[in-house]
């Protein structure tokens, strides 16, 4: 590839510095992970510490990154052992710690981690909301962001995606609240993904009715997530009248989105 073939000079440039420059150490390890080389990575930051050379707020954010991307937790662990003073550094390097436990699969200790911090950024509460509905815990993801309101803080439309996620698959009907709640309370405008977790909350709790007439009266063109929701809340009901209705709605989609040959 061509862009590994323009880090390599910057490599057998690394090899040489066997002191100090840890600017340049970090702007390697950086690039590796930007263009998808975890592995490199972590092996160049491995050597770093080796030689000796500190490691600072963007070496460790980099090197999570890594370890996240490659699942790697063992390693994970080790450079959280390494970090002196974790909650006294930057959000970023924080964040980056918590989001590494939850996508290598210690959801755990990342929620622990997150409970530990007294100042997280939205950032922050986004990651541990969409991590928790990710591995199921639905009620702690919506409890987690009622919190984030009681901390001052401001939900963003990624907020509210992973929280709508969160209720749709937990069946909890407190989400067409949050849903209304959105522009009212918040001023953030629904997009389309917003629209396909309320849909699919909906459908899911037997409102499909309600679902139907979202989807005719909201202001984006529906996508086939919107379509399967409907379809799914059909077969629940066995409502075939309106599941013929979803499948002529589904056919009139761009036959090259993924996902309309499956769902019809």
């Amino acid at each position: 590839m061509l862009i590994q073939e323009n880090l390599r000079p910057q490599e057998r440039f690394l090899r040489k510095c066997r002191v100090g420059m840890w600017f340049s150490w970090n702007s390697m390890i950086s690039s590796f992970t930007k263009y998808g080389r975890f592995q490199d990575a972590l092996n160049l930051f491995e050597q770093m510490h080796l030689e000796g050379i500190v490691s600072d707020e963007y070496t460790f954010v980099s090197v999570l990154s890594a370890c996240s991307h490659l699942g790697a937790l063992k390693l994970g662990k080790w450079i959280h052992y390494l970090i002196q003073d974790w909650p006294q550094l930057g959000v970023r390097v924080r964040t980056a710690l918590i989001y590494m436990y939850a996508k290598c699969g210690d959801i755990s200790r990342a929620f622990a981690l997150f409970i530990k911090i007294k100042k997280n950024d939205v950032f922050c509460w986004n990651v541990m909301i969409k991590s928790l509905a990710i591995h199921g815990r639905m009620k702690d993801a919506i409890k987690i962001f009622f919190m984030m309101q009681k901390d001052g803080l401001k939900p963003n439309d990624f907020t509210f995606t992973s929280v709508l996620f969160a209720c749709s698959h937990g069946g909890q009907v407190e989400g067409r609240n949050i849903f209304f709640s959105m522009e009212t309370d918040f001023g953030v405008s629904p997009k389309l993904e917003h629209f396909d977790c309320f849909v699919d909350l909906l459908s899911r709790n037997g409102r499909l009715e309600e679902a139907q007439l979202l989807v005719k009266e909201m202001p984006y063109k529906p996508d086939i997530a919107i379509w399967g929701a409907l379809l799914g809340g059909c077969r629940v009901r066995g409502d075939l009248k309106l599941a013929e209705w979803v499948i002529e709605r589904a056919n009139e989609l761009e036959s090259k989105e993924s996902g309309v040959h499956v769902l019809v």
